[in-house]
């Protein structure tokens, strides 16, 4: 799963794939780093990454691009786990789309229930916009109904 925004790319990976994610990674001249409270520090091979951490950055000055973002999903039981409320779910099935250029991509409504935390970030807003009249109405049901327990009263409830 990966999400090209501006300069970095983002791609999402299980969490219990992280540390043969590094091995390939490091391999290929990537220096991975653990983002603990907005801080890079390094990642010790073998060290396994729990919650609350849920992101790397990786560096690679001979790479375009030169940095990439990991965050690790969770999932258990053949279901999707929302790492902020583990209680909101969603069948993997349902959670992973596969685009016709065979990439693995996170549903749609999930990404955007991450960015709806911050709406101070234009792009979460535009991300919204731009999604919304694509989604089918299970899709939205899903999207408003996590809204309601993670956001109560959160100003995209009204157009979902």
């Amino acid at each position: 799963m990966f999400v090209k925004r501006g300069k970095d790319v983002d791609i999402g990976i299980w969490r219990p794939d992280q540390l043969a994610l590094r091995t390939y990674l490091t391999a290929r001249g990537w220096t991975p780093e653990k983002a603990i409270n907005g801080q890079r520090l390094p990642w010790p091979e073998n060290e396994f990454i729990n919650l609350p951490i849920h992101a790397i950055s990786c560096k690679n000055p001979s790479a375009q691009p030169s940095r990439i973002e990991v965050l690790f999903n969770e999932a258990s039981n053949g279901y999707f786990r929302f790492r902020r409320d583990l209680s909101i779910t969603m069948p993997l099935a349902d959670a992973i789309i596969h685009a016709k250029a065979g990439v693995s991509i996170l549903a749609p409504e999930i990404v955007l229930l991450y960015k709806a935390k911050d709406l101070t970030r234009e792009d979460n807003q535009r991300d919204f916009e731009t999604v919304l009249p694509h989604l089918n109405p299970t899709r939205r049901a899903w999207l408003q109904a996590a809204l309601l327990r993670m956001h109560p009263g959160h100003e995209w409830l009204g157009r979902l």
